[in-house]
C-alpha cells in the first residue's frame, strides 16, 4: 500500500508567500491613500466649523475684525482638535469684510497641499502642492 503524506511542500509554501506579498504590495498604498483622504476630509470639516465661527462673529459685529482685531480661532472644537495633529489652522488673511481660512498640512500629511475656505464659501485645495491656487484647484475633492 502506498501511503500519502499530508502537508505543505516547499514549493506550495513559496507560492503562498508570493501571493501574500503581491496582495500586500497592492493593499498598503491603497490603504495609505485612503488614510490621507480621511485626514483631508477631517481638515475640510474643521475649516467649515471655523467658517461658521467667522460668520457668527460677522453677524454679531458687522465685521470679521471686531474692533479692528483679527479674532482668535477656537482650537477646542472636536472637529479642529481631531485634525490638528495633521493640519495647522490659520486665518490666512482677514479684513473687516473678508477672510481666508487655511489648513496647512504637516507631519505625515505634509505634501498634500493646503486647503482654504473664504468668506464667500469658496473652497480651494492646492492639489499639486505648488504653494498657490491655480484655476483648476478652486474646489475641494469630492468622494474618491
Amino acid at each position: 500500500m502506498i501511503q500519502r503524506q499530508h502537508g505543505l511542500s516547499l514549493l506550495g509554501l513559496l507560492a503562498g508567500l508570493l501571493i501574500v506579498a503581491i496582495l500586500t504590495a497592492l493593499a498598503i498604498p491603497s490603504y495609505q491613500q485612503s488614510v490621507t483622504k480621511t485626514r483631508r476630509g477631517a481638515a475640510q470639516s474643521a475649516l467649515l466649523i471655523l467658517a461658521q465661527h467667522m460668520q457668527r462673529i460677522y453677524s454679531e459685529n458687522g465685521s470679521f475684525t471686531p474692533g479692528g482685531v483679527a479674532p482668535a480661532l477656537p482650537g477646542d472644537r472636536p472637529e479642529v482638535s481631531a485634525a490638528a495633529p495633521y493640519y495647522t489652522f490659520t486665518l490666512h488673511s482677514v479684513a473687516s469684510q473678508s477672510y481666508v481660512l487655511r489648513a496647512s498640512p504637516h507631519a505625515v500629511q505634509a505634501g498634500d497641499g493646503f486647503l482654504e475656505v473664504t468668506h464667500t464659501g469658496q473652497r480651494r485645495w492646492d492639489m499639486n502642492n505648488s504653494g498657490a491656487i491655480s484655476a483648476d484647484e478652486k474646489n475641494w475633492p469630492t468622494g474618491g
